[in-house]
């Protein structure tokens, strides 16, 4: 029996070595490619995806803050159209209360009868008006005619109105709501007038009901809620399903801004 030789034996090893050395280098090759291939795909994906999301990301930024910015000027629109509204209200209703001091029958000691006549004018003119007082210059209430008749004959020299009223220049001074001694809410409008060297006022109150009911009219058909607070933040004229007078509102606006949105 003949025994191989080693060296040939070497030989054929070295060459079964080389084959498969030889067939690894293509697998290898195709690994790499692919590798290269599955990077350069995810780099150009990237390449596009990253800027579009970034413009996306901004222009929606940009689009919400556009609409935001939108609705506050409609918002500050609408309650600059509102405060106007309601000063003009006011105003026409002092105007109502001056011109009784130029009635031909006024009288600084007015009748009952003559108090009823001077609350029948305001009233033709608004149905807002509750009541009318008039004030000799000692601030006691000498005529009355209204629902609360117990206040004839009271002191207002200590009311917080009262004192404003004669203190300031202006000849005129509306109230925040409040309470006062009939323990109701209501607005007060007093006016004041210089006759014979002293003061005589005339005080009317208006129903806060009546002033919302106005502003739910001016407002119909906008898609707005509106509602009146004083600088404290305390309703002044709300809907009742939305809020009770003097209660304090859900949004305060900042005292130092003319206008500001929640």
């Amino acid at each position: 029996m003949k025994i191989p030789d080693s060296k040939e034996g070497r030989r054929g090893l070295k060459t079964s070595q080389g084959k498969e050395k030889i067939s690894s280098r293509p697998l290898a090759g195709r690994l790499y490619f692919r590798r290269l291939k599955r990077g350069l795909l995810i780099g150009l994906l990237l390449a596009y995806l990253i800027p579009i999301a970034l413009l996306i990301l901004f222009f929606d930024y940009r689009f919400n803050a556009t609409v935001r910015e939108s609705s506050e000027l409609q918002l500050a629109a609408v309650a600059e159209n509102r405060r106007n509204t309601i000063d003009l209200f006011m105003q026409k209703r002092i105007v109502n209360i001056f011109n009784l001091f130029h009635l031909r029958n006024f009288t600084l000691t007015p009748s009952q009868e003559e108090m009823n006549s001077y609350l029948s004018y305001l009233v033709q003119a608004d149905n807002g008006f509750v009541d009318i007082g008039f004030f000799n210059p000692r601030g006691i209430q000498v005529g009355y005619a209204g629902p609360y008749p117990h206040l004839l004959g009271k002191d207002y020299s200590d009311e917080e109105w009262y004192r404003e009223l004669i203190s300031r220049s202006q000849s005129y001074v509306v109230t925040d709501l409040y309470l006062g001694l009939r323990l109701k809410p209501h607005f007060t409008i007093g006016i004041k007038q210089l006759i014979e060297g002293r003061h005589y006022v005339i005080r009317t109150s208006l129903d806060p009901d009546k002033l919302n009911t106005f502003l739910q009219m001016t407002s119909r058909g906008k898609s707005v809620e509106g509602y009146l607070i004083n600088q404290e933040g305390l309703y002044q004229a709300v809907d009742p399903e939305f809020g009770r007078l003097l209660e304090r509102a859900v949004f305060v606006p900042s005292p130092d801004e003319k206008h500001d949105v929640a």
